[in-house]
């Protein structure tokens, strides 16, 4: 059979192939404007969600919470009776 490190040694050692600087900034540029995209896809659709949230708290009676997330950009904290973190701590 031959001595096995022998098949190694014959096989000629090959340097890893480097990418070139342009594959690098491409892909390294499309992975950038993923990121800037998923971002400004997410926020898109949670300004969407928000109005619809809206749109219902005033449908289903309850137009005092859209006035206070309008007025304060977020949900304010509706606890019922359970006490928040900040109140424990």
């Amino acid at each position: 059979m031959g001595d096995p490190k022998a098949h190694v040694m014959a096989r000629p050692l090959r340097a890893p192939l480097r990418r070139s600087f342009s594959d690098h900034i491409r892909d390294s540029t499309a992975r950038a404007l993923d990121v800037i995209w998923k971002n400004t896809r997410d926020r898109r659709l949670a300004e969407i969600e928000a109005k619809e949230a809206c749109d219902w708290l005033r449908a289903t009676g309850f137009p005092q919470y859209a006035q206070l997330y309008e007025a304060q950009g977020a949900f304010a904290q509706v606890t019922f009776g359970v006490p928040s973190c900040s109140q424990v701590f």
